[in-house]
């Protein structure tokens, strides 16, 4: 790896530190997002203090970002490996942002962002299966968990060159739902709300059961 291959993939955790959903609302109502909600600097706390226009904002911002950092990394090298490397660092940027004490959002839309720009193919048949699951799993953090874990394989089938890179990606943004995935655990906070295919959650099959 050469010294412009390290400043490619620098300048990828630069782009990901970019705090966009902080300074959406920094400049809209002068306050701390870090201090509001969940304290993620994402695009769904942005929401509670902005609401869908300020979600939709943040959202694009942060997808554009993840996009922008693998697409620059795929015209600065011509090393596979570090325009991957890129997009792991624009996610990490994200969740562990330089200027706010290495305390960000969780990365999704980062994320996809850079899953678009390395694996177009892989990120539209991700879009759509999200799609397809929202309905069928609950809560919706479940049907997300299942499309990151089937992300990078798929990959190895219909792009190996970027699995390892969306493996990693894939990763960094399960840690940073991994509070939101431990409740579906048994005995976590929602873990009585799953449900597949229609059928009622647990807590409603016993709510029923006491009528």
């Amino acid at each position: 790896m050469t010294p412009s291959d390290v400043i490619v993939i620098v300048l990828g955790y630069a782009l990901g530190s970019v705090p966009v959903g902080y300074l959406l609302v920094r400049f809209r109502t002068g306050q701390d997002l870090r201090r509001a909600g969940s304290g993620s600097t994402g695009a769904t706390n942005v929401a509670r203090l902005l609401g869908r226009p300020g979600f939709a904002a943040a959202f694009l911002l942060d997808l554009g970002k993840g996009w922008l950092a693998v697409t620059l990394a795929g015209a600065l090298a011509a090393n596979p490996w570090v325009v991957s490397g890129a997009g792991v660092a624009v996610v990490a940027g994200h969740l562990w942002p330089v200027w706010l004490r290495f305390r960000g959002g969780k990365g999704l839309a980062t994320g996809y962002g850079a899953c678009l720009a390395l694996s177009p193919v892989i990120g539209v048949v991700a879009l759509m299966a999200l799609v397809t699951l929202l309905p069928v799993l609950r809560p919706s953090m479940l049907a997300l968990a299942v499309v990151l874990v089937a992300i990078p394989v798929g990959a190895l089938v219909a792009d190996p060159g970027a699995a390892v890179g969306l493996l990693l990606m894939a990763s960094l943004v399960l840690f940073g739902h991994r509070t939101n995935i431990l409740a579906l655990r048994p005995g976590g906070a929602d873990h009585g709300r799953v449900r597949f295919l229609g059928r009622p959650s647990a807590r409603t099959a016993d709510a029923r059961s006491r009528r």
